[in-house]
């Protein structure tokens, strides 16, 4: 068996990829990155093929896709700006389109492809939603509507060309491997090691281990295909508890102080200009949200037994310090 990992760089590839080369061998794992992303210097890394494109370009994707049987589509863009519509469609809708035509062309089995739970609609009340809820996303969510975009243009094009494709759609995804000093949760660690007293969320969100997200995929693989997406969710966590977990596991006492959404959401407003702001609109709103999921689905599907929360975030603070002067 053949398998391309596309995003192989990002924080799912890196711990994917080795778990893949320990079953299947390094002859079976093929790369796909974009021109000039860093991949690890370690083993398995310097001895796989690597091919190097944008799922933007279709032209790249054939020399990659060719001769494999499953590609295991990870590439995408996560951004909360409004101003940023245009290239999460680019790369989260039309990418995944591409990738999904160029599996057809080349013959490829089984297409996995890595969705989002925001490509699914939520619940306001705390109540978890489950693949069945509507999309009900606000239309200022561009990330959101790109993912869902993403994933109907892929089941689309999966039925009318026979294409076999499993649709996993991670919550947020958290735990060790984490390679990105500027990624999210990595930022979330710098910023409580050094506080004393944060303002935080008033919501919640759901949350996986990104080691689970991978033997997921891995999973998938040879699982047989179900009907429609599966949602990975290892806990539903309010923000503040987050920062509390990541706290203790930094050693540390921290006191929080709540904001209440409609003020993020205006500062989020103002901040929007930024080429990388700490906070938007969309997600100033979203602070103030209770988006709980259901993964039971996947979890019976893959035989997964998901991680609890409080390994993740130790995990994911000891990977960080290792990296961290």
């Amino acid at each position: 068996m053949r398998i391309l990992v596309t995003g192989a760089g990002g924080f799912v590839g890196t711990v994917l990829v080795p778990m893949l080369v320990g079953r299947f061998g390094l002859s079976a794992v093929r790369l796909f990155a974009l021109p000039g992303e860093r991949l690890p210097e370690e083993p398995p890394w310097p001895e796989l093929a690597v091919f190097r494109g944008d799922v933007r370009e279709p032209d790249t994707l054939q020399p990659a896709v060719s001769g494999c049987e499953v590609v295991l589509h990870l590439a995408g863009l996560i951004s909360y700006r409004l101003g940023d519509r245009r290239r999460l469609f680019a790369v989260n809708a039309r990418g995944a389109a591409h990738v999904a035509r160029a599996c057809i062309a080349a013959g490829v089995r089984r297409l996995v492809h890595i969705s989002s739970n925001g490509a699914i609609g939520f619940r306001r009340d705390r109540v978890p939603a489950d693949e069945s809820t509507p999309y009900n996303w606000p239309g200022i969510f561009h990330y959101m509507a790109s993912k869902r975009a993403g994933q109907e243009q892929v089941v689309r094009l999966s039925r009318d060309r026979g294409l076999e494709v499993i649709v996993l759609s991670p919550a947020a995804i958290m735990g060790p491997g984490d390679r990105n000093p500027r990624s999210a949760h990595n930022r979330l660690y710098a910023m409580v090691r050094h506080s004393r007293a944060m303002p935080t969320f008033t919501g919640g969100l759901a949350v996986v281990d990104v080691r689970d997200v991978a033997a997921a995929v891995a999973a998938a693989i040879d699982a047989a295909p179900p009907a429609g997406p599966r949602l990975l969710v290892g806990a539903n966590v309010r923000y503040a508890d987050v920062l509390r977990q990541i706290a203790t596991a930094f050693g540390r006492r921290l006191t929080l102080v709540p904001v209440p959404a409609p003020i993020l959401a205006g500062a989020g407003l103002l901040l929007e200009p930024l080429p990388t702001p700490p906070l938007t609109l969309a997600y100033g709103l979203l602070s103030g949200w209770h988006c709980y999921y259901d993964g039971t689905r996947a979890a019976d599907l893959l035989r997964l037994c998901y991680r609890r929360f409080a390994e993740t975030i130790a995990d994911g603070c000891r990977y960080y310090m290792r990296g961290t002067p």
